[in-house]
């Protein structure tokens, strides 16, 4: 990247999912899709059951501060930490998504 090169990240944050574990039920049409979430350290597990067939997802998920701090270590500063694509709201708990953009040293 390039001086002054930004960089845009859109992330899971790790405190929402802590709080938002374990199994749910989805009507979608005729179908019933069951999704289950788990955490294992900072990887998040998605499993998708619709019955006759399944998917799993892993992601490894971070605290705001935490991707901040790599981010530094590569060289990139911290320009704006928002959530929900909204720049007034601050990453938290509740909010499912976070984003960052960061620019190159």
């Amino acid at each position: 990247m390039k001086p002054r090169g930004r960089f845009i990240l859109d992330l899971y944050p790790r405190a929402f999912f802590e709080t938002h574990l374990g199994e749910r039920r989805i009507e979608n049409n005729s179908r019933v899709i069951v999704e289950t979430k788990s955490l294992r350290e900072n990887r998040l597990r998605v499993e998708l059951d619709y019955g006759n067939a399944r998917d799993v997802y892993e992601w490894q998920i971070f605290y705001p501060d935490e991707i901040a701090a790599l981010a530094a270590r590569g060289g990139l500063n911290e320009i704006l930490r928002c959530a929900n694509f909204d720049e007034t709201l601050a990453p938290s708990a509740e909010l499912s998504r976070m984003q960052f953009v960061f620019e190159k040293r």
